[in-house]
Protein backbone atom coordinates (compact mmCIF):
# COMPACT_ATOMS: atom_id res chain seq x y z
CA UNK A 1 0.00 0.00 0.00
CA UNK A 2 2.53 2.24 0.72
CA UNK A 3 4.35 1.81 -2.67
CA UNK A 4 0.96 2.42 -4.55
CA UNK A 5 0.58 5.67 -1.61
CA UNK A 6 3.69 6.49 -3.19
CA UNK A 7 3.11 6.42 -6.62
CA UNK A 8 0.12 8.26 -6.27
CA UNK A 9 1.80 11.28 -4.34
CA UNK A 10 4.47 11.00 -7.61
CA UNK A 11 1.26 11.76 -10.50
CA UNK A 12 0.01 14.49 -7.75
CA UNK A 13 3.57 16.16 -8.01
CA UNK A 14 3.94 15.66 -11.45
CA UNK A 15 0.50 16.87 -12.40
CA UNK A 16 1.70 20.16 -10.38
CA UNK A 17 4.63 20.73 -11.63
CA UNK A 18 3.72 19.36 -15.59
CA UNK A 19 5.06 22.50 -18.08
CA UNK A 20 1.39 22.23 -19.44
CA UNK A 21 -1.65 20.74 -19.98
CA UNK A 22 -0.16 17.73 -22.19
CA UNK A 23 2.36 16.99 -19.73
CA UNK A 24 -0.34 17.08 -16.85
CA UNK A 25 -2.25 14.63 -19.55
CA UNK A 26 0.25 11.94 -19.95
CA UNK A 27 0.46 11.91 -16.06
CA UNK A 28 -3.10 11.02 -15.62
CA UNK A 29 -3.40 8.68 -18.10
CA UNK A 30 -0.27 6.84 -16.54
CA UNK A 31 -1.92 6.75 -13.38
CA UNK A 32 -5.20 5.37 -15.21
CA UNK A 33 -3.23 2.95 -17.12
CA UNK A 34 -2.44 1.68 -13.67
CA UNK A 35 -5.77 1.90 -12.54
CA UNK A 36 -6.58 -0.98 -15.78
CA UNK A 37 -3.70 -2.89 -14.07
CA UNK A 38 -4.68 -3.18 -10.69
CA UNK A 39 -8.32 -3.81 -12.06
CA UNK A 40 -6.48 -7.08 -13.88
CA UNK A 41 -9.71 -7.67 -16.82
CA UNK A 42 -9.25 -10.87 -18.24
CA UNK A 43 -9.63 -10.89 -22.29
CA UNK A 44 -9.20 -7.07 -22.38
CA UNK A 45 -8.73 -6.59 -26.14
CA UNK A 46 -6.49 -3.45 -27.40
CA UNK A 47 -9.53 -1.86 -28.52
CA UNK A 48 -11.21 -2.28 -25.14
CA UNK A 49 -8.49 -1.14 -23.74
CA UNK A 50 -8.15 1.97 -25.65
CA UNK A 51 -11.94 2.94 -24.71
CA UNK A 52 -11.58 2.13 -21.30
CA UNK A 53 -8.91 4.33 -20.64
CA UNK A 54 -10.88 7.23 -22.56
CA UNK A 55 -13.84 6.57 -20.20
CA UNK A 56 -11.21 6.59 -17.30
CA UNK A 57 -9.92 9.60 -17.55
CA UNK A 58 -12.79 11.63 -18.20
CA UNK A 59 -13.97 10.11 -15.44
CA UNK A 60 -11.22 11.09 -13.97
CA UNK A 61 -11.54 14.64 -14.64
CA UNK A 62 -15.32 14.61 -13.70
CA UNK A 63 -14.02 13.51 -10.66
CA UNK A 64 -11.40 15.94 -10.01
CA UNK A 65 -13.51 18.99 -11.07
CA UNK A 66 -16.24 17.96 -8.76
CA UNK A 67 -13.66 18.19 -5.31
CA UNK A 68 -12.19 21.02 -6.63
CA UNK A 69 -15.77 22.72 -6.67
CA UNK A 70 -16.49 21.22 -3.38
CA UNK A 71 -12.96 22.23 -2.07
CA UNK A 72 -13.36 26.27 -2.75
CA UNK A 73 -15.45 29.08 -1.19
CA UNK A 74 -18.55 29.47 -2.37
CA UNK A 75 -17.22 32.95 -4.11
CA UNK A 76 -14.43 31.43 -5.52
CA UNK A 77 -16.79 28.52 -6.73
CA UNK A 78 -18.57 31.47 -8.88
CA UNK A 79 -15.34 33.23 -9.91
CA UNK A 80 -14.20 29.70 -11.47
CA UNK A 81 -17.56 29.54 -13.54
CA UNK A 82 -17.33 32.71 -14.50
CA UNK A 83 -13.66 31.87 -15.80
CA UNK A 84 -15.18 28.62 -17.83
CA UNK A 85 -17.92 30.99 -19.29
CA UNK A 86 -14.94 33.40 -20.05
CA UNK A 87 -13.16 30.17 -21.93
CA UNK A 88 -9.78 31.08 -20.07
CA UNK A 89 -7.12 28.62 -20.56
CA UNK A 90 -6.53 25.38 -18.85
CA UNK A 91 -3.23 26.54 -17.60
CA UNK A 92 -5.24 29.59 -15.77
CA UNK A 93 -8.24 27.45 -14.79
CA UNK A 94 -5.09 25.34 -13.23
CA UNK A 95 -3.47 27.98 -11.74
CA UNK A 96 -6.40 29.38 -10.06
CA UNK A 97 -7.52 25.93 -8.82
CA UNK A 98 -4.02 25.50 -7.05
CA UNK A 99 -4.18 28.85 -5.54
CA UNK A 100 -7.71 28.75 -4.01
CA UNK A 101 -7.48 25.19 -2.66
CA UNK A 102 -5.12 24.64 0.21
CA UNK A 103 -1.90 22.61 0.29
CA UNK A 104 -3.52 21.37 -3.45
CA UNK A 105 -0.65 18.69 -3.97
CA UNK A 106 -1.92 16.76 -0.96
CA UNK A 107 -5.81 17.62 -1.96
CA UNK A 108 -4.93 16.05 -5.08
CA UNK A 109 -3.25 13.38 -3.84
CA UNK A 110 -6.42 12.24 -1.83
CA UNK A 111 -8.65 12.76 -5.07
CA UNK A 112 -6.57 10.39 -6.74
CA UNK A 113 -6.59 7.50 -3.82
CA UNK A 114 -10.45 8.34 -3.24
CA UNK A 115 -10.62 8.10 -7.36
CA UNK A 116 -8.89 4.38 -7.31
CA UNK A 117 -10.60 3.17 -4.20
CA UNK A 118 -14.01 3.81 -6.41
CA UNK A 119 -12.96 2.31 -9.07
CA UNK A 120 -11.34 -0.99 -7.52
CA UNK A 121 -13.95 -1.19 -5.30
CA UNK A 122 -12.49 -0.83 -1.60
CA UNK A 123 -14.71 1.84 -0.79
CA UNK A 124 -18.02 3.10 -2.13
CA UNK A 125 -18.88 5.49 -4.81
CA UNK A 126 -19.43 9.15 -3.82
CA UNK A 127 -22.73 10.60 -4.73
CA UNK A 128 -19.88 13.44 -7.02
CA UNK A 129 -18.58 11.12 -8.87
CA UNK A 130 -20.53 11.59 -12.27
CA UNK A 131 -21.29 15.87 -12.13
CA UNK A 132 -20.19 17.77 -14.24
CA UNK A 133 -18.00 21.23 -13.29
CA UNK A 134 -21.11 23.38 -13.93
CA UNK A 135 -23.81 21.46 -12.86
CA UNK A 136 -21.89 21.37 -9.53
CA UNK A 137 -20.91 24.78 -9.09
CA UNK A 138 -24.81 25.15 -9.74
CA UNK A 139 -25.05 22.62 -7.28
CA UNK A 140 -23.34 24.30 -4.62
CA UNK A 141 -25.32 27.73 -5.23
CA UNK A 142 -28.39 26.01 -4.53
CA UNK A 143 -30.31 26.87 -1.22
CA UNK A 144 -32.30 23.79 0.51
CA UNK A 145 -36.41 23.95 -0.74
CA UNK A 146 -38.52 23.48 2.31
CA UNK A 147 -41.02 20.18 1.36
CA UNK A 148 -44.33 20.96 0.41
CA UNK A 149 -46.90 21.92 2.99
CA UNK A 150 -49.80 19.23 3.41
CA UNK A 151 -52.85 19.87 1.76
CA UNK A 152 -55.86 21.03 3.53
CA UNK A 153 -58.83 18.66 3.46
CA UNK A 154 -62.00 19.66 1.51
CA UNK A 155 -64.60 19.18 3.44
CA UNK A 156 -64.69 20.41 7.85
CA UNK A 157 -65.54 17.73 10.77
CA UNK A 158 -69.20 19.23 11.82
CA UNK A 159 -68.82 22.05 14.44
CA UNK A 160 -69.32 20.82 17.80
CA UNK A 161 -73.18 21.40 19.59
CA UNK A 162 -73.58 23.20 22.81
CA UNK A 163 -74.55 20.59 26.16
CA UNK A 164 -77.47 23.18 27.06
CA UNK A 165 -78.84 23.19 23.02
CA UNK A 166 -79.30 19.08 23.25
CA UNK A 167 -82.78 18.37 24.01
Amino acid sequence: MARILEKIKNVAQQGMQAAGPEDQKKSFESFVEQLIEERSFPDLTPEVRVELKKDLINRLDSFIAAKVIVALSDEDVLKFEQMLKDNKPAEELQKFTVEHVPDFTTFLTNVLLEFRGVYLGLIQAPVSLDVDLVGAAKQVKKPQSMPPAPAKPSFLPPAPVPVDKVN
